[in-house]
Formats: structure tokens, C-alpha cells, sequence
């Protein structure tokens, strides 16, 4: 529980201009949450300290960059919670945290599928079809580019992809699709 304590008084003294960053670590969720408080992790934490509704999980590395469009949710209940409208909400925070904090000028991203093999048209699940090539297809559009933003790609091959530098990103639909 005093993990709760010292990330309340770290958003304090960020709140306060005492300290302009905040470097996390692991804490036991479970603990946290035997305390009847609700903890899923330092994102939504953070977040909703700070008053913040739109915002996506990113991890950054020297070699890869990835964007998480749901976040810490049982797999069995990813289906029901994909919306167009959540990976159009993630790819477009991306995009504009790509050019604003990165200033890369036309960020080309990634977009993994949510099924094995990006469904292979359809043969394992129609979330590509259905959810995820809608919310491309609006997002080439409001944006004005065609060939920046890619997808949906298998999660088993977009990797490597990305370690070669064909993309400046990788959007997974999963926790630890983009964490593995």
C-alpha cells in the first residue's frame, strides 16, 4: 500500500512544480486493490490524476516504438470493448505525439490485426474487417495521408518490420501483444 502513497505524493510534487518527471516501477496491483481501491495500473493512475480522458500507453525504446489501444483488460473481454472509435482515438494521440514530442514530420505507423494472422481474410474472426480497416480508413482520411498509416498487420511478423525501421510505430489492439 505505500506503493499508492509515494505515487500520490509523486503527482503532488508534480502538481506543485516541485519535480517535472516521474520514473515508475512495479507494484503489486493486488495490494492496492485488497484496499478497496480501484488500481489497474500507473496509465489509467496517472491519467485520471491528472484530469487527462484521452490518452494511450506508449513504450519507447532506442529500437521500437509501440501504442496500446486497450490497455490492462482480461483477453476474453477484448472483443466486446474494440471499437472503431478507441483505435481511431489511439492512432490519432500516435500520430500527434509522433510529430509533436518526436518531430518526425509524417510518421508512418503500424497497425496490428487483433486475430492470429490479422484473420487471414476472415478465416479467424472479422474484427479486421469489421472494426479495425473502418477505423484506417477514417483515419487516412481525417488525416489526409494514404500510405502513413498501415495495417492491419499480423502481430507475428509487424515486429521485425518495425525493428528494421519500415515504420516509426506499432499500434497493438492488446496489452501484451505490444508487450511480449
Amino acid at each position: 500500500m505505500l506503493s499508492l502513497t509515494y505515487l500520490n505524493e509523486a503527482v503532488r510534487f508534480i502538481k506543485e512544480g516541485i519535480i517535472n518527471c516521474l520514473v515508475t516501477a512495479p507494484v503489486s496491483k493486488k495490494a492496492i486493490n485488497l484496499n478497496n481501491i480501484r488500481f489497474y495500473g500507473h496509465t489509467e493512475f496517472l491519467a485520471r490524476s491528472f484530469g487527462i480522458r484521452n490518452f494511450v500507453m506508449m513504450f519507447i525504446s532506442k529500437i521500437l516504438r509501440v501504442s496500446l489501444v486497450t490497455r490492462h483488460i482480461p483477453l476474453r473481454k477484448i472483443c466486446n470493448i474494440l471499437k472503431k472509435e478507441s483505435i481511431y482515438a489511439t492512432v490519432f494521440l500516435t500520430y500527434e505525439a509522433l510529430k509533436n514530442y518526436f518531430k518526425i514530420e509524417y510518421p508512418k505507423i503500424a497497425i496490428c490485426g487483433l486475430n492470429p494472422h490479422a484473420s487471414e481474410n476472415e478465416l479467424i474472426g472479422r474484427e479486421e474487417k469489421e472494426i479495425i480497416i473502418p477505423a484506417i480508413n477514417q483515419l487516412k482520411r481525417k488525416l489526409a495521408i494514404d500510405d502513413l498509416i498501415c495495417g492491419p498487420f499480423s502481430a507475428d511478423t509487424v515486429f521485425y518490420r518495425a525493428l528494421k525501421k519500415e515504420f516509426d510505430i506499432v499500434v497493438c489492439m492488446y496489452h501484451d501483444q505490444g508487450l511480449i
